[in-house]
């Protein structure tokens, strides 16, 4: 199922502003919500997961917030709204795949690269890109001495990795993660070059997903 996805990403021509011209009318969509995926993406306004996979009213569940980070599972007595969008694809939604899709020049990653490793007067948005300092310094010693873009790169995709392995702190998604009933997936996708790359478990390498070159038109 989760193929629908990278199916539409394959053939869509990278000029499209989407699919908005072609949306089927609000009276025509199913009263039941069945996704084919939650996907988890960042609130940056340039991230549109409607445009780079051509969606759909109703085929995906849609979470979003600065970095697209995943929070360690907790019961502390406030709420999180990326907690609960989580819980509530998975119990009520019984989404089959849960997509974790991080992007080039993120800003929020950039900022908690920029965060001292200790403060005392964080502001609610450094308070939030913190959870993925542990990253910077799993890097730091590898990558110090590589570009600014670079390092800036590794850090996205380094955080899309974390995210997924927070996300089995849950204990509704870890449960049906075991059963095989849930698919866990990391996507980054480039800006600059307009391609997706998908994280490979067995290579743990970001892997660059294949496009349809359409030939133009005349």
């Amino acid at each position: 199922m989760i193929e629908i996805l990278l199916e539409r990403y394959r053939n869509r021509d990278s000029r499209s502003d989407g699919n908005a011209k072609n949306l089927p009318f609000l009276d025509d969509l199913e009263p039941a919500i069945s996704p084919i995926a939650a996907i988890i993406s960042c609130s940056d306004t340039r991230m549109e997961p409607s445009r780079v996979f051509e969606l759909y009213p109703g085929e995906v569940f849609s979470i979003r917030n600065i970095a697209n980070l995943v929070p360690i599972h907790s019961r502390r007595n406030y709420p999180c709204e990326t907690a609960a969008g989580l819980e509530f694809a998975v119990k009520i939604l019984r989404v089959p795949h849960i997509v974790v899709l991080g992007h080039s020049n993120c800003m929020g990653i950039h900022t908690m690269m920029e965060l001292p490793y200790f403060s005392a007067n964080d502001s609610e948005v450094d308070r939030w890109v913190r959870q993925a300092k542990p990253i910077c310094e799993y890097l730091e010693n590898i990558s110090h001495r590589l570009p600014l873009e670079t390092r800036e790169k590794n850090c996205e995709q380094a955080s899309i990795r974390l995210s997924l392995s927070r996300l089995t702190t849950y204990p509704c998604i870890r449960t049906r993660v075991e059963t095989n009933e849930l698919v866990l997936h990391g996507w980054y996708f480039d800006f600059s070059e307009d391609e997706l790359f998908r994280f490979d478990p067995d290579s743990e390498c970001f892997i660059r997903d294949a496009r349809v070159k359409k030939a133009k038109s005349t």
